[in-house]
């Protein structure tokens, strides 16, 4: 009977352990993007005001053909208080580049294209934001729950191969 109920401890133990481990999940940065076209575009082309704390990391740029001559993009983030610029020479039809600026609440984006005497008809602007972790939305499951709910997926896909 003391092997039985050491067993069934030992069991218990296991089953606690199991219970308690747990994975994150984290949402991925968002994609702020705009384009804009018309005959001849120049000037402030975006504006975008953040809603929470983070970062803007990257910024990809697209042009409707690759310039002749180099072309000025302006990127600035400003507040009541506080201005920082980042530009940069766009060369070709698509230019990435790191900006890796930190933003708060409230913060605005504004992006300026300066084409000399080059004539732009269609530009396509996207960044990439990472809000914080106190404003990214977080979860957390039981291992049981993900394995659970990655069960029922696998199910669905059986099911529709055979419909």
């Amino acid at each position: 009977m003391e092997d039985r109920v050491k067993k069934l401890e030992k069991i218990v133990e296991r089953l606690m352990r199991r219970s308690k481990k747990r994975a994150s999940i984290i949402i991925p940065p968002s994609s702020i993007s705009h384009v804009v076209a018309g005959i001849d575009i120049q000037g402030v082309i975006f504006r975008h005001m953040f809603p929470c704390d983070g970062t803007v990391y990257k910024g990809v740029v697209r042009l409707d053909h690759a310039p002749k001559k180099h072309i000025f993009l302006s990127v600035r983030l400003f507040d009541d208080e506080d201005s920082q610029s980042v530009g940069f020479s766009i060369g070709s039809k698509i230019v990435s580049k790191d900006i890796g600026i930190a933003i708060k609440e409230g913060d605005c984006l504004e992006v300026t294209i300066e084409p000399g005497d080059e004539i732009i008809t269609e530009l396509w602007l996207s960044f990439t934001f990472i809000p914080t972790l106190k404003d990214s939305d977080a979860k957390s499951f039981l291992i049981d729950e993900l394995e659970n709910d990655r069960s029922k997926f696998e199910q669905t896909l059986i099911e529709g191969k055979n419909a």
